[in-house]
């Protein structure tokens, strides 16, 4: 099922704080503080997008173009979400409903019906909260690598090159990756 995801609330906190990024980089001074949080996020965006899944908290919609399955649960394409906070349909006449009768199942990361889901749905939004896994060690890695190369290199097309060749970062970053297909 094809969807896609937007950011609602950005995370308030990183997965990296800036004396973690300093160390990586190198850096004693405080110059670059601002240019260097800016690449922490960078990065953390990077390895999330990569191992579809995210690393901190943060408020997401996730949107499909498509009906409701017949059945009475519906898994969620993200692991360690915390919460479904609300979702919306458009129905047949293209009028926006709420879903009320649901329960979220936090460990298999489902959305269940109490009675059915309407099968007139055209569009669903799942507005949820993210959290992040109980150990990501390797993401954190692989994001201060990214960061260091990001800072280091500082031109689009040796980023590009660096960041989506680079061995290490990909073998630190693929035991986290979900769902990715085929």
């Amino acid at each position: 099922m094809n969807y896609k995801t937007v950011i609602l609330t950005a995370p308030t906190s990183e997965p990296i704080t800036l004396e973690d990024a300093k160390k990586q980089l190198r850096i004693q001074d405080d110059d670059e503080n601002d240019f260097i949080e800016r690449r922490i996020s960078v990065a953390r965006a990077s390895v999330e997008k990569y191992c579809n899944r995210f690393f901190t908290e943060q408020e997401i919609a996730v949107i499909w173009e498509c009906n409701f399955p017949e059945s009475t649960v519906f898994y969620l394409p993200y692991p360690d979400l915390i919460s479904v906070d609300a979702i919306t349909y458009y129905d047949n006449e293209n009028a926006q409903q709420t879903l009320t009768d649901f329960t979220f199942d936090s460990e298999r990361q489902a959305i269940i019906a109490d009675d059915a889901f309407p099968l007139d749905a055209t569009s669903i939004r799942v507005q949820a909260s993210t959290g992040a896994p109980a150990e990501f060690e390797g993401a954190r890695i692989a994001m201060l690598m990214i960061m260091s190369d990001v800072y280091e290199l500082r031109t689009e097309s040796v980023i590009q090159f660096s960041v989506n060749k680079n061995p290490a970062v990909v073998r630190e970053m693929q035991p986290y990756r979900v769902e990715m297909g085929v």
